[in-house]
């Protein structure tokens, strides 16, 4: 029977590029993508995000090139933070040289207090974890208050998945290193970005698409599942039956799906949490910043909690001599304000911090709302998420990638589960379900 693929995302898209069997690829949006998109306004290209692609998986990395080719381009990372009227090399861990003594004592010796005291508890929320971890001075100036502008949440409500990996965490002789002014060792998962040359990141999605057996069926949004009969109602397709159902789709909005309804599926709907962000791409005809890559702003009184130039990394995405800015805020689910009031207030904050010229050199604004940007780590989520999946699962519905997986990934992340969803389907049909792992980590 067929196997019915819900969201042209790269989790979708390379799902559908392994199966062997029929497919239907269904995608709500105008064109293949998802979040994974690119816009061109006036001899701009701009991502939705930023959408940087970190490999550690050999057979995706070699996969991708393949699809790319020359296009495929590497660059050292450039990051930076914005604290206390300075900008600092990311991490502020083992950059700390330079700022008041003070700051850097409590900085340095609150990491190596912890780093000789026990290690976090199990069961540590994830505030905890950062100070048994980095020390109370770290966790002060940066962690503490980047986490909270981030994801809108007290770290101590979270638990330590929310930073997992992604998260750097030097060694104690980098540290010191860095409070003397030596360059210490590249920290963190991302030490390398790779990007198309040209056409932004939708160039990955794209290419993936191209090589499919059936092309994905665009304007196409799910509606409805109805789980007991193996059916989804589909824009513009009506009752689809299927043997697997492999799902991309925000798991909320999956559960909301539903008929029958679940009871227990829309507790658990209720239960798991996420926050926003809106990303504003300013497009300006004369940069402030032609070096760096990101800054990270942990400061509460500036609105954006990171900023990237994406042209810094890609020269070709722009006119020659223009650039953009982005900057990412987030907000709670049902809090957002009108995006007018938050492309002004972050243009606003982001002047104060030098980082963004006079409106007269303003060529364009892009402002994309992502309602589910980072999901939330709480003390329910682990249990939730795997109550929720495995119900799915056991009715041959395999939720994948970062947000039908209820989790925190990348690119390469969503590239790999939907291989995986596929290779569980070649082999066990209608009966994948029954051996997917949901609700994996």
């Amino acid at each position: 029977m067929t196997t019915l693929v819900a969201g042209a995302g790269l989790a979708g898209l390379s799902c559908a590029r392994a199966l062997k069997g029929g497919y239907r690829l269904f995608e709500r949006g105008d064109r293949p993508g998802g979040l994974c998109r690119t816009e061109r306004r006036d001899g701009y290209t701009v991502d939705f995000t930023g959408h940087y692609l970190h490999f550690r998986d050999p057979s995706v990395f070699r996969m991708v090139h393949g699809l790319l080719g020359r296009n495929l381009a590497s660059r050292p990372r450039d990051s930076w933070v914005s604290l206390y009227g300075r900008l600092t090399p990311y991490p502020f861990q083992t950059h700390t040289f330079g700022h008041d003594r003070r700051v850097v004592r409590e900085c340095v010796g609150g990491f190596l207090k912890a780093a000789m005291g026990p290690r976090p508890r199990r069961g540590a929320s994830y505030g905890e974890w950062i100070l048994r971890t980095f020390g109370a001075g770290f966790a002060r100036h940066f962690m503490f208050p980047f986490n909270g502008k981030q994801f809108r949440t007290p770290p101590g409500r979270l638990t330590p998945e929310q930073g997992g990996r992604f998260l750097p965490r030097p060694a104690a002789e980098d540290v010191v290193a860095g409070a003397m002014g030596l360059e210490p060792g590249r920290t963190g998962y991302n030490a390398v970005l790779w990007h198309p040359r040209r056409g932004g990141i939708e160039a990955l999605p794209r290419a993936m698409a191209a090589g499919l057996r059936r092309p994905p069926e665009n304007g196409a949004a799910v509606r409805k599942v109805l789980w007991r009969e193996r059916k989804a109602l589909v824009d513009g397709a009506g009752l689809v039956p299927y043997g697997t159902m492999v799902s991309t789709m925000p798991l909320p909005e999956l559960l909301g799906m539903l008929e029958p309804k679940v009871p227990a599926m829309d507790a658990a709907r209720r239960a798991l949490k996420w926050i926003g962000v809106v990303c504003i791409s300013y497009l300006v005809r004369k940069p402030p910043e032609r070096r760096r890559h990101w800054v990270y702003i942990p400061e509460r009184r500036y609105t954006p909690f990171r900023v990237g130039f994406p042209a810094n990394i890609n020269p070709d995405d722009v006119p020659r001599g223009r650039g953009i800015v982005s900057a990412e805020v987030s907000y709670l689910p049902g809090a957002r304000p009108s995006l007018d009031s938050m492309v002004a207030r972050a243009a606003r904050d982001l002047r104060a911090l030098g980082l963004l010229g006079p409106v007269r050199d303003l060529e364009g604004v892009l402002a994309v709302d992502m309602p589910y940007a980072y999901v939330l780590f709480d003390r329910n989520h682990r249990a939730t998420k795997r109550a929720a999946l495995g119900f799915l699962a056991r009715h041959g519905i395999m939720g994948i990638g970062r947000y039908g997986n209820w989790n925190y990934g990348g690119m390469e992340d969503a590239i790999r589960e939907g291989r995986e969803a596929a290779r569980l389907v070649n082999a066990y049909g209608s009966r994948a379900g029954e051996r997917f792992p949901a609700g994996r980590d």
